[in-house]
This record gives structure tokens, C-alpha cells and sequence, in this order.
């Protein structure tokens, strides 16, 4: 198991970073309503969305034969929505709820959002929706009126310093130093889920000199912006070569490319046009194509 797995928390104490969204949550588990049928988790990835409506999840009795757990960025279309419709009024197998997480689920189609958000207009009392994004503002505003919002946050370089030196005393009863810990607090960007992706790679390794050097090759910023600067002229035989001498992590270079170009896209110049051209390409998240989706992405946008 993957660490950032083996590490993500099951309670409430244990979330880090992302206190007023743990106290909405609790807050809203104890009113005399109860949790939420439609609950929207929106803020930076890698920070807890998912962690918390898993949490939720357990909060709602709800067993694994009852808990559906979908990609909206693979699997997008009305006829996932009305697979959902299909299933919704059966009554829970082994629980008390059925529950269906739904990530990044502001790729879904307009017409596979007009479904869903007819499907939460009158949900039966067994059934919850936990829907996840990065991007709430291109849900339709039907949905977000909806659904609960609960926002999270980035965490604090020195919560992610804290974090990873708890997590390597427990696996190897040994502490990071500080100039690691503040090394790879500094280039995980807020992302807890980075933070102990990055943690694993370091973590087998005595010598401070070669853990710094493994992060310092981790450092993607240059990476990403010496990509960005090649799309802008549109040449795949420019950025091939620079992508093939990656060696960052995929989703962090999208979203490092993804700033990149939101920040030109605003500022109303000639290249505005071509930044929005980009930022299309590069909306879909990495998680399962990982580097094959870089590739492609930076494809489109070379040859649009």
C-alpha cells in the first residue's frame, strides 16, 4: 500500500490542516437534520477531500458493498448518472446508507450534470452524495445551490513539516532534518498527499546529503515552466525533448502548467488566446494516465 494510503486518516483528530472544514462536519453530524444528502468538497488536490467524505462515509454506517467511489474525469458521461438512477432506490446491503463519492466531478458533462442534479433534487433517505473538485465553478450553479460546501485548504509549509517527521518517526524511529523536512515541506506545495508521496522516496535513504539531492530532483518548478514556455510557441519538436527529461510527479507539473497559463490568460495580453488554448488541454487530472497524460495533453495543445 501506497503510504499517502496507509497514512490518510480515518477520524476527524487525525485530519490535518483543514480545522474549520473537520468543525462543519462535526457540526453538521450532530444537528438535528443530519449530515447532508449532497455534500460538495472543493479546494486544492491532495488536501483531504477525499479523506473527509470517506470519513463522512463511516459516519453514515455505510458498509464497502454500498460505497461507489467514480472519477468523473474518466467516466463523465449521462450514462454513468443513470447507472446511479438504476441503483439509487435499493435499499443498502450491508449498512444504513449507500454512498456515492464522485471525483473531480466538474468534468462531468452538462447533460450528465442536469441528470445528477435531478438525482439530489429528491434523494431517498438512504442515499448520499459526496462530490469532490478543484474546480466547484464549473459545476453547474444548480448543483452548487444543492449541495453543502465545504471548503479545504493548502496546508502550511510548517503543518507538512510537521507531518512527514511524524510519519517517518512511526515507520523508522528515526526524525527528517530539518533542512529536509523544510526542503520537502517547501516543494509538496501544500499537498499532504505530495508531501508523503515525496516522504516515501526519501524515507529508506541514512544520508542527508542524497535525501536533499532526491528532493532537489523532485523540485518540478523549473520543470513546468520550461514546458509552459516551450507550449507558448507550439512546437512539438521543442517540448518532446524537455518532457522526456522529466522527472516530476505528472498532476503537480499540470497544475504547476495550469498556473503558468491562468496567470498570462489574465492578463488580457496577445498571448491570452493561446493560454485559454492550453488550459484546455490540460483541464483532466493524471491520476490514472500519469506521465502518458502529460504527454498527450502537451501533444494537443502543440497541434491545436
Amino acid at each position: 500500500m501506497d503510504l499517502y494510503n496507509e497514512e490518510r486518516p480515518t477520524s476527524f483528530r487525525d485530519v490535518i490542516g483543514q480545522e474549520d472544514a473537520c468543525k462543519q462536519l462535526i457540526s453538521l453530524s450532530k444537528s438535528k437534520q443530519g449530515i447532508p444528502h449532497c455534500i460538495l468538497f472543493s479546494g486544492p488536490s491532495g488536501c483531504g477531500k477525499t479523506t473527509l467524505a470517506r470519513i463522512i462515509r463511516n459516519k453514515l454506517k455505510c458498509s464497502d458493498n454500498d460505497f461507489v467511489e467514480i472519477n468523473g474525469a474518466n467516466d463523465r458521461g449521462v450514462d454513468m448518472v443513470r447507472g446511479i438512477q438504476n441503483r439509487v432506490g435499493l435499499s443498502p446491503m450491508n449498512g444504513k446508507s449507500r454512498v456515492w463519492l464522485i471525483d473531480e466531478c466538474h468534468m462531468l458533462t452538462a447533460e450528465a450534470q442536469s441528470a445528477l442534479f435531478k438525482l439530489l433534487e429528491e434523494p431517498p433517505e438512504h442515499a448520499y452524495f459526496m462530490l469532490a473538485t478543484t474546480l466547484p465553478e464549473k459545476l453547474k450553479k444548480a448543483i452548487q445551490t444543492r449541495a453543502t460546501d465545504i471548503k479545504v485548504r493548502s496546508l502550511h509549509e510548517a503543518e507538512i513539516a510537521s507531518l512527514v517527521d511524524t510519519v517517518m518517526t512511526k515507520h523508522t524511529g528515526q526524525t527528517l532534518s530539518p533542512d529536509v523536512g523544510a526542503k520537502l515541506a517547501e516543494i509538496a506545495e501544500g499537498s499532504a498527499r505530495k508531501a508523503l508521496v515525496l516522504l516515501a522516496q526519501i524515507m529508506g535513504i541514512d544520508d542527508v546529503k542524497v535525501q536533499l539531492n532526491v528532493l532537489e530532483h523532485q523540485d518540478i518548478k523549473k520543470e513546468a515552466i520550461e514546458i509552459a514556455r516551450a507550449l507558448l510557441n507550439g512546437s512539438w519538436a521543442t517540448v518532446a525533448p524537455i518532457i522526456k527529461a522529466c522527472v516530476g510527479e505528472p498532476e503537480s507539473i499540470r497544475w504547476l502548467v495550469l498556473a503558468y497559463f491562468t496567470t498570462i490568460a489574465l492578463s488580457a495580453s496577445q498571448k491570452s488566446g493561446r493560454a485559454i488554448e492550453i488550459i484546455e488541454e490540460f483541464e483532466c487530472n493524471y491520476y490514472d494516465t500519469k506521465r502518458a497524460g502529460l504527454v498527450v495533453s502537451c501533444y494537443r495543445a502543440c497541434t491545436k
